[in-house]
C-alpha cells in the first residue's frame, strides 16, 4: 500500500515511504501502523489508491508519479508519461542487443549477410587487421566457441569491412 501526507488544509504535501518514521516523541512507526492504530489523521497520513498507469512505449518513454488527486474523498495516484533522454534510449537499445553468439551463429550470420562461406574466407578475415594482431585474431577465429559483442576482434573485423556489428549479432542470435 502507498501513503501520502496531507497538510492541515487537506492538500497533498508529499509521498510517504512505508518505513519506520519518527512522527513525534511517542510514535515511531510506519504509516501502515498509524492507519491500524487509528492515529493517521493526527499526522495527515492517508492511503493512496493506485490509479491506472497510462500506456506508453517503454523504449522511448517512462511513467512518472505525479501529484495525486482527490476523487470522492479518496486520494488516487496519478501518472505522467515522459520522454526518456537520448542516453537512456541508447542504453535500452544496447541492453536489448544480443551480447554473445556462438561461433556457429556468427558464421551463419556472416554467410547470410556477407557471403562468407568457406573456412578460408572466414579465417582470412584476420588478414584485414594490422600485421601484429593477425596471429592472435586467427587463433581466436579458430578456437572460440562463442563471441561477444564487445570483443575487440569482432569490432576490428566489422570496422575493417564496413560491416554493421549490431546487424551481425541480431542476425546471428536469430539463427
Amino acid at each position: 500500500m502507498k501513503y501520502i501526507q496531507i497538510d492541515l488544509a487537506g492538500e497533498f504535501e508529499k509521498f510517504l515511504p512505508n518505513v519506520n518514521t519518527l512522527w513525534d516523541e511517542n510514535n515511531f512507526c510506519t504509516p501502515d501502523a498509524l492507519i491500524k492504530d487509528g492515529k493517521a489523521d493526527d499526522f495527515g497520513v492517508v492511503m493512496l489508491e493506485e490509479g491506472p498507469k497510462p500506456a506508453h512505449d517503454e523504449s522511448t518513454e517512462f511513467i512518472a508519479e505525479i501529484e495525486p488527486t482527490k476523487e470522492d474523498g479518496v486520494w488516487i495516484q496519478q501518472w505522467s508519461v515522459r520522454p526518456l533522454s537520448p542516453e537512456q534510449i541508447e542504453a535500452i537499445r544496447l541492453a536489448s542487443l544480443p551480447q554473445e553468439v556462438t561461433m556457429g551463429q556468427c558464421r551463419l550470420a556472416l554467410y547470410d549477410l556477407h557471403g562468407i562461406e568457406t573456412d578460408e574466407e572466414f579465417y582470412s578475415l584476420a588478414n584485414l587487421l594490422p600485421e601484429e594482431v593477425r596471429p592472435r585474431a586467427r587463433l581466436q577465429l579458430a578456437t572460440r566457441q562463442s563471441v561477444r559483442y564487445d570483443n575487440e576482434l569482432v569490432i576490428a573485423i566489422c570496422e575493417a569491412n564496413g560491416w554493421d556489428r549490431e546487424a551481425l549479432f541480431v542476425h546471428g542470435a536469430a539463427q
